[in-house]
């Protein structure tokens, strides 16, 4: 099937055009391949998972899958909607985004959110998570704006490369380490080769600090 994937710069729908750096400014073009993206959001996206889900991955850019699934939060049954989330989660690149709207939602309408969400993990990774000590050692690699972000790794060498990415830099690129219970952590993502742990609203008394001072060596 044709693909209407549209690639929409991360900071689209939380500041004006004139907030984004230059080089992801956005056209008057860009902007209207967005207001017709949207709505057909409008038009077609329904609250059937399987329906949700095609749409989803068919229509929909890496900075628009998580747009799309919370325009349908309060239509979806709720098991359902964290099903998606967890199916789409790898695939978006701006989750710090939505940060807080996702653990209000968690927070609310799950019953244990500080506690393992089965719906958010495959097979492959509740086989892998259950694998894992009990008491493990988490990384974040961020800067001063994006430290109280949901995703982690089970690799210091991993972390330390995101605050050196394009889409996430910071002049201050900062590690995080923290040692939770493994009963803390919300999931484990294996898609993207990146060992992610999700972890919802970690406080910052779990973690330890340190400046990361120059980008690790390309292999």
């Amino acid at each position: 099937m044709v693909s209407h994937e549209i690639s929409i710069a991360p900071e689209i729908g939380k500041g004006a055009v004139s907030d984004i750096p230059a080089k992801q400014r956005l056209t008057p073009y860009d902007l209207e391949r967005i207001e017709k993206w949207r709505d057909r959001l409008e038009e077609e996206l329904g609250s059937n998972l399987d329906e949700a889900r095609e749409w989803i991955f068919e229509n929909c850019g890496s900075s628009q899958k998580l747009e799309a699934l919370m325009h349908i939060h309060g239509q979806m049954y709720f098991p359902e909607w964290l099903e998606l989330l967890g199916d789409i989660w790898s695939h978006c690149d701006n989750i710090g985004l939505y940060r807080d709207d996702l653990v209000e939602i968690i927070r609310e309408w799950s019953d244990d959110p500080l506690n393992v969400i089965p719906k958010l993990i495959t097979t492959e990774e509740l086989t892998a998570f259950e694998a894992l000590p009990e008491q493990i050692t988490i990384y974040r690699g961020c800067g001063p704006r994006n430290k109280f972000g949901l995703s982690w790794s089970l690799s210091r060498e991993i972390a330390v490369r995101f605050p050196f990415n394009i889409r996430y830099w910071t002049d201050s690129p900062t590690l995080l380490t923290a040692t939770i219970n493994k009963t803390r952590a919300a999931a484990l993502k294996l898609e993207r080769n990146e060992q992610e742990i999700i972890v919802i609203d970690l406080p910052e008394s779990c973690w330890t600090e340190e400046h990361i001072a120059e980008p690790p060596p390309v292999r």
